[in-house]
């Protein structure tokens, strides 16, 4: 099924969420996210690890990952 919703990151947003991640900081309703977004990102600097290997890497599950992606598409920061 195709991915209805893409995260594609600027630079500024790629950053501040290693940065994030780094400090080890924000508690895990921002880390969560954050390791979700950055492997998911298909922007250029982006990886776009499909869906399944980031839920198998993070122990999530697909559904974890699919609204993860949805509210940052949506809502962004």
């Amino acid at each position: 099924m195709a991915k209805k919703y893409r995260v594609t990151l600027t630079d500024e947003e790629r950053q501040a969420l290693e940065q994030q991640i780094a400090r080890g900081k924000g508690g895990v309703h921002f880390h969560i996210p954050a390791r979700i977004l950055l492997p998911t990102d298909e922007s250029s600097a982006g990886p776009a690890h499909d869906d399944v290997t980031v839920a198998e890497a993070l122990t999530v599950s697909v559904r974890t990952i699919e609204r993860v992606r949805q509210r940052f598409v949506v809502r962004r920061f």
